[in-house]
């Protein structure tokens, strides 16, 4: 060493052929590694040749990851050395330990950041076999890690130009391992700056690291991927926590050239083992050196594409993250929403259509409120949506931005079908495919689950599908017969109508809702069992008699209802309605029975009059003929022409009255219809928004511009397509129905999800519910969810009644 150059500052390592000292270089005015060869080597012309010849290689590599040799000595008496930049870090063994230590102290330190420092590592080796240089002792020893995320591969003792491997022995492999493992000690073994050099094993490296070749003594077989194999093992390393090969020398030295490192994969599950680095490791530590990677830049390439797609992958999760908080933000503002539209509704509780503008305002400003919010839930939604679709372009398959899109969708898509929006479903459908990842194949499959029960059970069950045709929605039979009670019948999702028939019973028309994801049972709320679809007696309905059994049905629903209640499920126990609404002749019946037994006043007391402020004239006369018959017109011909019309001008107290009078005339408890027994008559059970599907065409009903001429009411039995999955008739057209309940804004009492039937009292002079279409309305007042309101003593040549029955 040059002592007036170099100041010496003490040791930082030693080796078994040379020890390394820290010194300051007082031309340079820095500090640097001074490697000199020990003085028990000073007689060994070999080992000089060979730490010169070190020298000269590093010095050969000019590369951030290779510390440069600065300066070199070789003074004829004295030790060779040669100076180079000092390292600051930890070598890998240390960064590994740390890694697997269960609460490390190291910031952040993380797989992607050790690995990064192996792609860096990778990258200097990779440099030096474009040099044509291999270094033949790659082990975490000899990796370090610098204060600043720079990487250096140390100690290329052992390196050697690809053109000197030629004049090295090659060993028949077989044969080598025949012999066995040569004469080891534990010292081999372990990942020090110790070596095995050619006069003491006839190997070179250390054992552990060794590729199979290495091992075997295979001298002329060194190429780069002897490398690949030893950063590999450093991988395996990194992985598991320890090394790739344990037990004693001879054990080790048999597992690498026979069997290699057991599979990572049987380690057990670790945050510091995904499958796709095990399969680069395992690549790397091929035996056969054909199976590995070519050199060290392939096998960078593999790890940077691994790392690429890590930091994607942690850019999606964070992203994720993000769609997570938003989404909670999402609910939390609807829910706030939801909110201030209750309290909006409360307070319209006591609020009249009269009342002035300050008595309105207060709930024009909870709503405003509300809707203000939606509005921005809902751009919200839609920066969720993108923010998930962002994630899936750093990753592709990333399935926790996949899982949440499929729930969203699925969402959407339930939202969709239950509102009748097909195309919109279909839509949505195309995109919750697209996400879906298995979890929802089962609601995509679309087949669902069907008890049916009947009491008496052996009935016979026939079931269509309802499917569209000429803008109706027509039963088309599947030839399906089921016999009752049938269980776990599967079928697609869709709309069905089972017609049930038993000998000595009456055919009971019973439609069903097979929606995805959900089973029909029949089952009451709050029971357990499904509830048995009650057959009645052949005989104890009349020919217009509707029996409409007990179960559920989607009430509600429909965005362009005027005054409809939202969607939801309410059961309806069972109950018999009129097919057709009470006619003329019917009415007429009524009145004439009423004068004979309670005298002419009471009669005319509940007569069809016209509003209030207009003449008799302008809309008809009733009158009595020879027999004191009420008839409506002037004439008996009128009487017979008008009797199958529906009775109109009646109000609310007229209709029950006649209800009250056929009830005890027939001893069966004739009643107004509740409005949802009602409209479940009308819609069936699958939400349809007309009694025929869902498509208008004034073809279908008596509504305005569906005759010609001068629009009237017409016969009953008159427009035989608006007709309900249970054959009742005239729903849309015609006449509007009274119904027994008070009108009210939230809609009739669900309790537990069962209707309440509630008639409003008499004393009661607040709204009564009005429901259906007349020949008054136009068609976009038709449809059977619509809701309206009439006062009690309100009379309209547009409404009429019908009657229903428990």
């Amino acid at each position: 060493m040059d002592q007036e150059r170099y100041q010496d500052l003490g040791p930082l390592g030693r080796g078994g052929m040379a020890e390394v000292r820290r010194v300051r270089d007082r031309r340079m005015g820095r500090t640097v590694a001074m490697k000199r060869m020990l003085g028990t080597l000073l007689g060994d012309p070999g080992a000089r040749q060979r730490f010169l010849h070190e020298a000269r290689i590093t010095a050969s590599l000019q590369h951030p990851g290779i510390p440069a040799v600065h300066d070199v000595g070789d003074p004829a008496d004295g030790l060779p050395w040669f100076t180079m930049k000092q390292v600051h870090g930890r070598t890998f063994g240390a960064i590994i330990a740390e890694l697997h230590r269960p609460t490390s102290p190291v910031e952040e330190l993380t797989l992607g950041r050790v690995i990064d420092a192996l792609l860096k590592a990778c990258d200097a080796v990779a440099y030096a076999h474009s040099r044509g240089v291999i270094h033949r002792d790659i082990k975490p020893a000899n990796l370090m890690a610098g204060r600043f995320g720079e990487v250096y591969v140390m100690d290329w003792g052992l390196a050697i130009q690809r053109d000197e491997v030629a004049a090295m022995p090659n060993s028949w492999r077989e044969d080598a391992i025949l012999a066995g493992p040569p004469a080891l000690d534990a010292r081999h073994v372990e990942s020090l700056p110790t070596r095995i050099d050619e006069d003491e094993a006839g190997l070179v490296g250390t054992l552990a690291y060794m590729s199979p070749e290495q091992a075997l003594g295979d001298g002329g077989a060194i190429t780069e991927r002897s490398d690949v194999y030893a950063l590999g093992a450093v991988l395996y390393e990194l992985m598991a926590g320890r090394p790739a090969f344990a037990g004693t020398p001879g054990e080790v030295w048999t597992a690498i050239v026979t069997t290699g490192p057991r599979p990572l994969g049987g380690l057990g599950p670790s945050p510091h083992r995904p499958d796709e680095l095990c399969a680069i490791c395992q690549r790397a530590m091929q035996l056969d050196p054909g199976d590995r990677f070519e050199d060290a830049g392939a096998l960078a390439t593999a790890l940077r594409a691994w790392l690429d797609g890590t930091r994607r992958r942690d850019k999606a999760t964070g992203l994720v993250g993000d769609a997570d908080r938003m989404w909670l933000e999402i609910e939390e503002s609807r829910q706030r929403a939801a909110s201030l539209a209750r309290e909006a509704e409360r307070l319209l509780e006591g609020i009249e259509p009269h009342h002035d503008v300050e008595r309105k305002a207060p709930v024009w400003e909870l709503q405003d409120e509300a809707a203000q919010i939606e509005r921005k839930a809902a751009v919200l939604e839609v920066t969720w949506q993108q923010t998930l679709r962002s994630a899936l372009n750093e990753v592709p398959d990333f399935e926790p931005a996949h899982e949440r899109l499929a729930d969203y969708y699925r969402s959407r898509h339930e939202a969709l079908e239950r509102a009748r929006d097909h195309e919109g479903a279909s839509g949505v459908e195309v995109l919750l495919r697209a996400h879906d990842r298995g979890l929802h194949a089962t609601y995509l499959q679309g087949e669902v689950s069907l008890d049916l029960v009947t009491s008496p059970p052996g009935a016979e069950i026939a079931l269509s599908r309802f499917e569209p045709w000429r803008r109706r929605l027509v039963a088309q039979p599947t030839g399906l017969v089921l016999t009752s009670p049938a269980r776990d019948v599967r079928l697609p999702v869709g709309s069905y109508l089972a017609v049930i028939t038993k000998p000595g019973f009456e055919t009971v028309r019973y439609p069903i809702l097979l929606r995805r994801g959900e089973r029909w049972t029949g089952v009451r709320p709050g029971a357990t069992e499904p509830l048995a679809i009650e057959l009645p007696p052949m005989g104890s309905l009349d020919a217009d008699d509707v029996y409409v059994p007990a179960g559920p049905f989607q009430c509600g629903g429909d965005p362009s209802a005027i005054d409809g209640l939202p969607a939801g499920t309410c059961w309806i126990d069972a109950f018999v309605t009129r097919r057709f609404p009470v006619t003329n002749r019917e009415y007429g019946e009524f009145l004439t029975d009423l004068a004979r037994t309670g005298g002419l006043d009471a009669a005319l007391r509940h007569a069809p009059k016209p509003p209030k402020g207009r003449e008799q004239g302008e809309v008809g006369l009733w009158c009595r003929d020879s027999d004191g018959r009420f008839i409506i017109g002037a004439t008996v011909e009128d009487g017979e022409r008008l009797a199958r019309r529906p009775i109109n001008l009646v109000d609310w107290h007229d209709a029950r009255a006649y209800a009250a009078w056929l009830a005890a005339r027939d001893g069966l408890p004739w009643r107004l219809p509740s409005e949802l027994e009602w409209e479940k008559a009308a819609r069936g059970v699958d939400g349809r928004f007309l009694p025929w599907g869902d498509v208008f065409d004034h073809a279908h009903a008596c509504v305005v511009h569906s005759q010609v001429g001068r629009p009237d009411a017409v016969d009953v039995e008159a427009f035989d397509l608006d007709e309900s999955p249970y054959g009742v008739r005239g729903l849309a057209g015609n006449v509007r129905d009274w119904c027994l309940d008070r009108w009210d804004r939230s809609g009739p009492a669900i309790v537990d999800g069962i209707l309440t039937i509630a008639e409003a009292p008499d004393s009661d002079d607040g709204f009564r519910a009005v429901r259906g279409g007349a020949w008054t309305a136009v068609a976009e007042h038709v449809r059977m969810a619509s809701r309206f309101g009439a006062l009690p003593r309100d009379r309209f040549r547009g409404q009429g009644f019908r009657l229903a029955r428990g």
